[in-house]
């Protein structure tokens, strides 16, 4: 049952995203170079357009922004949970090392949980 919703989900999101793109598309008009079919040679390069002139991050359809931001949110709550896992691990060496708690604590769970031999 929740396989079926996920679908829907999915079916209602990807035509928001059509619909907001066509609407993007039908507002400025399409501004796409020419493709030539011919070889570049050297002497052709000094005719290329510069990087200056080629479309750039920002002025990409408003979906794409917010994916974007997205996606970078996501990797900045992933970065700050693994790097607080890093810290927590590290801290537990160091702990360990002076005061021999971890071991303490693992035996007593073994025997808890009456796992080993």
């Amino acid at each position: 049952m929740g396989k079926k919703d996920k679908s829907k989900f999915k079916k209602r999101l990807h035509a928001e995203i059509l619909k907001e793109i066509q609407k993007t598309d039908s507002n400025q008009p399409s501004q796409t170079p020419e493709i030539i079919n011919e070889p570049v040679t050297p002497k052709m390069q000094d005719n290329l357009p510069s990087s200056a002139q080629l479309k750039t991050a920002s002025e990409d359809p408003p979906v794409l922004q917010d994916s974007l931001g997205l996606v970078r949110s996501d990797l900045k709550k992933s970065a700050i949970i693994i790097g607080s896992i890093i810290i927590l691990i590290v801290a537990l060496f160091f702990i360990d090392n002076k005061t021999g708690l971890l071991l303490k604590f693992g035996t007593g769970l073994f025997r808890i949980l009456h796992i080993g031999a």
